[in-house]
């Protein structure tokens, strides 16, 4: 991701730890029973509301999409401290 543009140089590299951590915790949470189908749905909702040219729903869609994200982080935290301590 080139986000050098910004003009802050450490913008890259704190979106690049960003998207490890969240890439980890994908990986984590997929093979939850259901898992796939809800994130699926999720992204249908913010797709639609995107193509409907809606700002407050696809920000209510992402904002649950997220929501729930956080919501098993949080337990995964715990479960694996070591993936989660900061560098």
């Amino acid at each position: 991701m080139r986000l050098v543009f910004t003009g802050f140089p450490k913008v890259p590299l704190v979106v690049g730890q960003m998207s490890f951590q969240l890439r980890r915790a994908r990986m984590l949470i997929l093979p939850e029973a259901g898992r796939p189908v809800e994130t699926v749905d999720e992204h249908g909702a913010i797709l639609r509301a995107i193509e409907a040219r809606d700002a407050e729903a696809a920000r209510v869609a992402m904002s649950r999409h997220l929501r729930q994200l956080i919501h098993r982080i949080e337990p995964l935290e715990q479960q694996y401290p070591d993936y989660f301590c900061p560098s």
